[in-house]
């Protein structure tokens, strides 16, 4: 298959992928749990601290004016909204941190739906016989290879959408929260949270997680012909690797170790860190393997099919 060709094939891939009824269910679940537990819910939280904030402020004066009444006293009271008393949930909702509180919720979240779509993405040609086709006209092990391709590629695309949506998303809520609450203002004035280097790396880290469980699920899905069967054993397979966390070496251990350092979890927000199974150090090596594994995952599924009897 020349670039031509290929290029051909990835963009009839791409329509038929975005025309799925999964992918649109999908899609709409991530968005709308995306948009609840990265935004409304902080924000929720932020103003319910905010209302305790003010109704402790409004006791402390009520109990000062009840105290100069009774005895005279000149009694001062420091000022709760003090910018030191700002509540650590607020940080949460700074629109720096909106890009990675919601990488990183999709980053534990998007998996299984990538394993979903992925077994979906080859398995449907079983369920639709298709696979004949496909076959007959671009080769069954090139057809498999642009649809390897098409999930890398989904992958970025969601890392990018992630990006966007949490740049955009945080400066909405931040923007919110200062008209609703002066005391946060002060925080306006705070250096980035998150430097520039730890953001790439966050999005290289969701583009290999994703595509790792994406192909894993295309993966089985091919070997067993069943879009349903290669999505329950590819969600399957990170609990079963939970089972066995001395093997620190497996994709979902050391993804999980990856995400509990590269991400940077506040107060507020709606995820906390995985549980780092294993080693933590050094952190060079589990780059190294959760990137092997998508390689591995990759060129297996791609071997696979080119000895694979299309019937």
């Amino acid at each position: 298959m020349n670039i031509r060709d290929m290029r051909n094939a990835l963009l009839l891939e791409s329509r038929l992928i975005l025309k799925s009824r999964t992918t649109m269910t999908l899609v709409a679940a991530l968005l709308f749990f995306t948009v609840w537990a990265g935004f409304i819910l902080p924000y929720s939280m932020a103003l319910h601290e905010l209302q305790l904030l003010n109704r402790a402020q409004e006791q402390a004066q009520e109990r000062v004016q009840e105290l100069t009444e009774r005895y005279g006293a000149n009694i001062q009271i420091a000022d709760l909204h003090d910018h030191k008393n700002i509540p650590d949930s607020f940080l949460a909702l700074y629109p720096a941190a909106g890009p990675n509180n919601i990488r990183a919720l999709l980053a534990v979240l998007a998996p299984m739906a990538m394993a979903i779509l992925g077994a979906n993405i080859v398995g449907s040609e079983f369920a639709k016989r298709t696979v004949k086709v496909r076959a007959a006209h671009y080769g069954w092990a090139n057809t498999v290879l642009i649809k390897g391709v098409a999930i890398i590629l989904i992958s970025f695309l969601i890392t990018v959408t992630a990006s966007l949506l949490g740049l955009l998303g945080g400066n909405i809520t931040w923007n919110m929260l200062l008209r609703a609450a002066e005391v946060a203002k002060p925080l306006a004035c705070f250096d980035i949270l998150i430097s520039q280097w730890q953001q790439i790396q966050q999005a290289l880290l969701l583009v290999l997680g994703l595509s790792v469980y994406g192909i894993l699920g295309a993966f089985v899905a091919n070997v067993i012909r069943s879009s349903l069967g290669g999505a329950v054993v590819a969600l399957a397979v990170p609990f079963i690797e939970a089972r066995f966390s001395q093997l620190w070496w497996l994709p979902g251990n050391v993804y999980a170790s990856l995400i509990a350092d590269t991400f940077v979890y506040f107060d507020g927000a709606s995820l906390a860190p995985p549980p780092a199974a294993g080693i933590a150090d050094p952190l060079w090596l589990h780059w190294i393997i959760i990137a092997g594994w998508c390689v591995l995952l990759f060129f297996s599924m791609w071997g696979f099919s080119k000895r694979q009897a299309i019937s």
